[in-house]
């Protein structure tokens, strides 16, 4: 049977029965197409997978936590390392939270065991789990993270997540001869004492603060306007020796 074969037709040529013969140009051209194509691909497909990437990256649950260590307090709010090395101070109490947009649909849950204690409570989104004032350290910390609104297995609700003593407020006011007055508590407190001598100056100042944030004041004197800045972290508004009173605060 005479051969149909065309060399400039690029295609597969039939010769003789269920034989055949490709054209070796033809298989170059074809496989570097073929290289083209399939490098293309790759490229289109690694743009993809990075962009995939990127997307799941700014997703993902952003947690930020902090410490209260013996001999310092509470730290700032961070996402590097939270505690000490090398400085023989033991980390008493956590506090862990999520944020962005994933808070809005998960909650962070945590509890730690404390020397001489065993395990605490669970705690969540930014609560105090260990204690303070105890000189106790956390050993080991259980973290898990759920569903908005769900609770981890063996939640008890009458299990504390923290031990320690309660926020207060301290305040010092300080009278027109000088002397120093001081109370603190967790309630309503009064400073000074109807009919005495007015007070000159005034300090506040939160104790045992279990989340960050403060106390601001200023006040009125004597003769006076408003102090122009605001007082905060237990330094005086007024005066302490001047003999003015304050009028307001």
């Amino acid at each position: 049977m005479p051969s149909d074969e065309n060399p400039m037709s690029g295609n597969v040529s039939i010769s003789g029965g269920n034989s055949a013969f490709v054209d070796s140009t033809v298989v170059e051209d074809t496989a570097a197409d073929a290289d083209a194509i399939a490098e293309e691909s790759d490229a289109e497909n690694a743009t993809s997978e990075a962009t995939s990437v990127a997307e799941v990256t700014d997703e993902q649950p952003v947690l930020s936590y902090r410490a209260h260590v013996s001999n310092i307090g509470w730290q700032s709010w961070q996402s590097g390392q939270a505690g000490t090395t090398g400085c023989s101070l033991a980390m008493e109490a956590v506090q862990l939270r999520l944020t962005g947009d994933v808070s809005q649909t998960y909650d962070i849950w945590y509890r730690v065991h404390v020397k001489n204690l065993g395990w605490l409570g669970w705690a969540s989104n930014g609560d105090t789990a260990g204690t303070t004032g105890k000189s106790l350290s956390v050993e080991a910390v259980q973290i898990v993270m759920t569903k908005k609104g769900e609770r981890p297995a063996g939640y008890n609700a009458s299990q504390a997540a923290y031990v320690g003593a309660s926020e207060s407020l301290s305040v010092s006011g300080y009278t027109l001869s000088g002397s120093k007055v001081s109370v603190s508590g967790s309630d309503v407190i009064t400073i000074g004492q109807a009919g005495s001598t007015g007070l000159s100056g005034i300090a506040l100042s939160v104790k045992n603060a279990l989340i960050t944030g403060g106390i601001e004041y200023r006040t009125q004197r004597q003769f006076g306007t408003w102090q122009q800045n605001w007082t905060a972290g237990g330094s005086t508004s007024g005066s302490t020796s001047d003999g003015e009173q304050i009028q307001a605060v």
